[in-house]
């Protein structure tokens, strides 16, 4: 036990001197920030059209015309053109945001843009023109399309979760999925950082033969439990730094500076955050002193690895499906599935707080896991460390451990 504790001193104190771990330790807590409240941010402001946005019309008759000039002048400036050509030109030379092109008398309608992804200027276009060429028909029907509206008028809609007290601040999809995104980015880089950085070491001593020196001082597994624990606490201290940061600005710089915060980020999401870490760093890095250990150079360590890599990936491409459907049959499997449990588990957290019964169900399949993710590297770093010469596969390693 003291040479681990020795091997945890050494790796604890090459890590934390780093300038690397300086840097990223005092930008952390604005990394958070800018990965969870920033997009929101910015994704507001482009859901609303700029004014004077100038709009190519094309075949518009002048009634519609003149209908869209008279409530939409504040907001659009539009201008008459003869073909869709010209009104590409204009658009090509930045003279033109978009254009309307109408066909069979004003039946059918079509949107140029220059990118095609401007969805917000559409939809507000294709609305009113829809509501206005509605109108049209109508009067010409002999009814009173005023009156048609109002009855036809939908009523105001708001959401809001069943469990949100009195006062508590509303936050819709789109402030979930980024702030789900931004917590879920950080918990894989710093997972994965941490683990390469294990399993690069075990290499690097491996390959210079460093390794052999060691083990004449110290046992195989009193190496890897050291470098899991030097390791482990360097990260601890960097979340604790980031959390104690965040936790200031969340409750003291932004109320004095009255910066909207997502309702999502609160001290409470910062004590799951640092817990789901220690629970995803213990299991990974693990698996990458292993990999370390069977691994011929980083090269050969980047091929085996790869399995955990897919598993760390798939809650942020599922991040959308995963805030959508929080109780869903695919969330709740990859939340007890070891290797995206913690990730999807705090994705649940964040959006609505699981059962009591499921937060003590994952807490035992993570330690389980853990426990017998250490004791099988722990196996095959016994077995491989000294092993070199020839690359072996994933098929190969679990082989190892089998007979170890």
């Amino acid at each position: 036990m003291r040479k681990t504790l020795i091997m945890a001193k050494f790796n604890f104190k090459n890590t934390v001197q780093s300038r690397v771990f300086i840097i990223i330790t005092l930008i952390g807590p604005f990394l958070i920030l800018a990965l969870t409240v920033l997009p929101g941010l910015l994704t507001e402001k482009s859901m609303t059209v700029k004014e004077g946005t100038r709009i190519g019309l094309v075949d518009v008759n002048p009634a519609l015309k003149r209908q869209l000039d008279s409530s939409m002048r504040t907001l659009f400036i539009f201008q008459d053109f003869n073909t869709a050509e010209e009104v590409k030109v204009g658009i090509d030379a930045e003279n033109l945001s978009g254009g309307v092109v109408a066909f069979n008398g004003g039946e059918s309608f079509l949107y140029l843009s220059r990118t095609a992804t401007d969805i917000v200027t559409f939809e507000t276009l294709k609305s009113v023109i829809n509501r206005m060429v509605i109108g049209t028909r109508l009067e010409e029907a002999g009814l009173d399309s005023a009156y048609i509206d109002e009855l036809s008028r939908e009523p105001a809609w708001s959401q809001q979760k069943a469990s949100s007290g009195e006062g508590e601040e509303e936050q819709d999809f789109v402030s979930y999925l980024y702030t789900s995104l931004g917590f879920v980015m950080l918990l894989y880089m710093t997972t994965l950082l941490y683990g390469q950085m294990i399993g690069r070491s075990v290499v690097v001593e491996k390959t210079s033969k460093t390794v052999e020196v060691m083990l004449s001082s110290v046992r195989p597994s009193e190496l890897m439990f050291g470098k899991i624990l030097g390791l482990g606490l360097a990260g601890l201290v960097q979340y604790l730094f980031w959390i104690g940061l965040s936790l200031l600005i969340i409750l003291v710089l932004g109320p004095a500076l009255n910066i909207s915060l997502p309702a999502s980020i609160r001290p409470a999401s910062m004590g799951y955050l640092f817990l789901f870490f220690i629970l995803a760093f213990f299991l990974y890095s693990s698996i990458y002193a292993a990999i370390g250990a069977a691994s011929e150079d980083e090269q050969h360590m980047g091929q085996l690895g790869w399995p955990l890599i897919i598993f760390l990936v798939i809650p942020m491409v599922l991040v959308s499906t995963l805030v959508a459907n929080p109780e869903g049959l695919l969330t709740k499997i990859l939340s007890f599935f070891p290797l995206t449990a913690p990730t999807v588990m705090l994705i649940r957290v964040l959006v609505q707080m699981p059962a009591l019964w499921e937060l003590g169900l994952f807490l035992i399949i993570m330690i389980v896991s853990i426990v017998l993710a250490v004791v099988g590297s722990g196996k095959i770093f016994r077995l491989g460390i000294l092993l070199s010469g020839k690359k072996m596969s994933i098929r190969e390693v679990l082989k190892l451990l089998r007979q170890a």
